[in-house]
């Protein structure tokens, strides 16, 4: 995924974080994003990341569990 600068989008961090399985936090990569002016200051600043991620990609397997644990007690 190419991505210009000043033009990276939320959607494009979540992508970039799951397809090289880092073990950055979303607030590290908005940072780095911004720092290297691929996306404008503060732009970053409202993103709900997690909800973005189940969004995109769904729930995870570990909160289906917990879920299913938590039914049988």
């Amino acid at each position: 995924m190419a991505t210009c600068k000043g033009t990276c989008t939320a959607e494009a961090l979540v992508q970039l974080k799951h397809e090289t399985q880092t073990t950055l936090s979303y607030a590290a990569l908005a940072k780095r994003a911004e720092f290297l002016e691929f996306a404008k200051d503060g732009a970053f600043v409202k993103v709900k990341w997690t909800q973005l991620e189940e969004a995109m990609y769904g729930e995870p397997i570990y909160k289906r569990i917990q879920r299913h644990r938590s039914a049988r007690r």
